[in-house]
């Protein structure tokens, strides 16, 4: 009987150690990809750095197949001191223009004018107006945009996450003002 209570013991402080290492196997794969994804951490407060993002997009970005040939953006250098405020302000600034270039991009191809990039080029993807690498760029940057202006208080947005963003979206503004509507087949 007291084999069986040790036993029974012994059980109950290994059981969550096995589901945890049960969890860790199954969602390996998950893990892997987010913890690849955080570049730096802080408390409670949530402050993650957003570098490793912006930084992958403005490498994809120099790579869209619709800016072959042509002369790639360049960000000036930041201003020294630059503070949380006035990073965030290039990034706004950055993602006004992209808007813009949207709102009128659709404006010309006869779409309902929108400034959702996700929305957007799946569309321009349907009508084989732009590449899947543009189109992933595009979904990529307004999920940063997002995860930037809706976690601002807490993000950790340095220099190069800001220089990053606006390559990205200066690359991604040159394709959309460059993109024009099909010619009609006769």
């Amino acid at each position: 009987m007291e084999i069986a209570l040790l036993v029974l013991e012994y059980l109950k402080v290994l059981v969550w150690p096995a589901v945890v290492m049960v969890g860790i196997l199954i969602f390996r794969r998950s893990l892997r990809a987010l913890i690849s994804r955080i570049r730096k951490g802080s408390g409670w407060g949530v402050a993650i750095e957003l570098e490793g993002d912006a930084d992958q997009l403005a490498a994809e970005s120099v790579q869209l197949p619709e800016l072959k040939g042509k002369t790639h953006s360049q960000t000036e250098d930041p201003p020294q001191g630059s503070d949380r405020e006035s990073r965030l302000g290039r990034v706004l600034t950055a993602w006004s223009a992209v808007e813009r270039e949207a709102a009128a991009l659709a404006s010309r191809l006869g779409l309902i004018p929108r400034t959702n990039l996700g929305v957007l080029s799946r569309e321009l993807l349907a009508k084989d107006l732009v590449s899947g690498e543009t189109a992933k760029v595009m979904n990529g940057l307004q999920q940063l945009r997002n995860r930037i202006v809706h976690t601002a208080d807490t993000v950790d947005l340095t220099d190069a996450t800001v220089e990053d963003f606006v390559l990205t979206s200066r690359n991604l503004s040159g394709v959309l003002s460059a993109l024009q509507p099909p010619k009609p087949v006769d």
